[in-house]
């Protein structure tokens, strides 16, 4: 029980890693999402700590969550798309400008809450740590 813990603790770990150090190689340095996950597979297995079996299976779940957050991302897009196209009938420039405004209003606060969420994660992360430490 405690190994299969330790094991899920140690890949949970490397896995917010391998995400962290990919953001940085895409959003920072501008690599592609090939270069950024073959840097991000280097780097772990710098850690002695990982085999090579973990180390794929850690990327494979992380290409996994990426490609079905990119599927729902872009069936939402599509829906809401097709939303816009049956209401634009009806809107004049100022409801198309008022509806920008409250969109533009709750994608701040949904950056907010993402933020929030991303935080408590790390918080959740270094007590875990710190009581794994112990």
């Amino acid at each position: 029980m405690m190994k299969t813990k330790a094991l899920k603790e140690k890949l949970q770990k490397n896995y917010q890693a391998m995400l962290e150090t990919i953001e940085v190689l895409i959003n920072k340095e501008g690599h592609s999402l090939k270069e950024a996950f073959h840097h991000a597979e280097e780097k772990l297995s710098e850690i002695e700590e990982l085999s090579r079996e973990e180390i794929q299976e850690i990327s494979d779940t992380v290409k996994q969550d990426l490609h079905s957050l990119s599927e729902t991302l872009l069936e939402a897009k599509e829906a809401y798309k097709e939303q816009i196209k049956l209401n634009i009938a009806y809107m004049t420039e100022g409801l198309i400008d008022t509806l920008m405004k409250i969109a533009d209003s709750n994608t701040a606060q949904l950056i907010e809450f993402k933020n929030k969420i991303a935080e408590e994660a790390r918080k959740t992360s270094a007590d875990v740590t710190t009581l794994s430490n112990e």
